[in-house]
């Protein structure tokens, strides 16, 4: 059984993975939110009448791209200059973060064994 202890240790270093994207010349790691970020970012792609807002993928990517000991390289008032990127790399980050962080059904099936 996980104590107190062991669980805030494994929260102290998010799972992450890296992905490549050529276009860009390199690679980008993304890692898995935390309970604050994943509520953030669920308030930050819905409106008032409970409809996904613009740049739903870059409100992902603002709080999961990271440097390689999952510090977070933007900020949540970074989400414009990211949108300025090109849109397949985005998508490609997008993928991985969302995988990662069991968003959407599929990712939710795949980590429940239902694929």
């Amino acid at each position: 059984m996980l104590s107190r202890e062991s669980i805030k240790a494994a929260a102290q270093s998010p799972k992450m993975t890296t992905v490549d994207l050529p276009a860009w010349g390199g690679q980008v790691n993304v890692r898995v939110m935390s309970g604050t970020e994943r509520n953030s970012w669920e308030q930050s792609i819905t409106d008032a009448n409970q409809k996904t807002v613009a740049n739903f993928r870059e409100q992902l990517l603002v709080r999961t791209v990271c440097d390689d000991q999952g510090n977070r390289i933007y900020t949540d008032s970074d989400v414009d200059e990211l949108s300025a990127c090109s849109a397949p790399e985005l998508s490609t980050l997008y993928d991985a973060a969302a995988e990662l962080n069991l968003i959407g059904r599929k990712a939710r099936d795949a980590a429940a064994g239902n694929s």
